[in-house]
């Protein structure tokens, strides 16, 4: 018999589009499934809707929470798993109908802890894949983490991977961060993996939902939450394998929250001088001439930045714009 695959629903105010996303699970070639949905605090249909659906199928498993935010109902879910695997999608999203026959094939065939695919991102006219080269990539441990830290094969997301439950003991969500914590969640993951396995075909649709308000966080709050998770994985990640990766990791998200810290209303608060004195400390010489140039613009020429950028894409080609 195959073994059990737990996936973890959290949904909040969804009743638009969890009824899709429900059956797309219920629908998967691959069904020896438990479906767990996290009603979050629902001040719509969302908790009537899940489990008029549980009643249709025994595979779900409704679990109702206050409102305490999707890392909170993504914890509570994996700690009612019973599954030897751990999936996740959200309430608006679906996945095709092979997506966890396919990451679950691969994760026994190449004997890994993590299986993950490619996805596509729908908007409201029109459709974006993220990879699907069809090419297949085997990482060990530092090569992974690497590829995270770049965002190059391996997507921050949670919802296009299956995990080996045993990899995510005392893993969890920051309950306290809005902003990059799946990130930090598969950072974490990745770091207790041996191996994981990437084929490059898209598997899983992910809605962009204008106003929803964890895709949409104030821009300010949005800022904190990245540079707390910069700086966790920072702590993290020792190894000196990939402390190149880590630094130009960290110096880039730095350089960009600093971005929104340029103008002369927060150029002088407490936090973009934080930013500032933990970007002094690093060691650009390595980097490209593009990251050092951003570098000093940003710590001592902020008000320049715009007028430079402006004339910089003047003068080079569109393929060699500077954003």
């Amino acid at each position: 018999m195959s073994e059990l695959i737990s996936v973890i629903l959290p949904a909040y105010n969804a009743e638009q589009f969890i009824k899709e996303s429900v059956e797309s699970i219920l629908a998967q070639t691959y069904n020896n499934i438990e479906l767990i949905i996290v009603n979050d605090g629902s001040t719509d249909g969302t908790a009537r809707l899940s489990e008029e659906l549980a009643v249709k199928d025994s595979r779900i498993k409704v679990i109702h929470q206050e409102n305490q935010g999707v890392s909170a109902a993504r914890n509570n879910g994996l700690k009612t798993a019973k599954g030897n695997f751990i999936g996740f999608i959200d309430a608006d999203d679906q996945a095709a109908e092979d997506l966890y026959e396919l990451l679950y094939k691969n994760i026994k065939k190449y004997d890994a802890d993590i299986s993950h695919c490619g996805f596509e991102l729908v908007k409201p006219h029109e459709t974006v894949k993220f990879h699907d080269s069809g090419d297949l990539v085997i990482h060990n441990k530092m090569e992974a983490l690497k590829a995270l830290l770049s965002g190059k094969k391996v997507e921050p997301g949670v919802w296009n991977k299956l995990y080996r439950k045993f990899i995510l003991t005392n893993v969890f969500f920051p309950v306290d961060i809005k902003v990059n914590e799946d990130l930090l969640f598969n950072i974490l993951a990745f770091k207790n993996a041996n191996k994981s396995v990437f084929e490059d075909v898209v598997k899983y649709r992910y809605r962009f939902v204008s106003g929803s308000a964890s895709r949409n966080p104030e821009v300010l709050k949005q800022a904190c939450d990245v540079f707390k998770v910069a700086k966790r994985i920072k702590t993290e990640l020792t190894d000196p394998e990939i402390k190149n990766a880590i630094e130009f990791f960290y110096a880039g998200k730095l350089l960009n929250i600093l971005k929104i810290f340029k103008s002369e209303k927060y150029f002088k608060t407490e936090f973009a001088g934080e930013l500032r004195r933990e970007l002094r400390m690093i060691d650009f010489s390595k980097m490209s001439l593009r990251i050092r140039t951003l570098r000093s613009l940003l710590l001592d020429y902020p008000l320049l930045y715009d007028g430079f950028i402006f004339i910089y894409n003047l003068v080079y080609s569109k393929n060699q714009k500077w954003k």
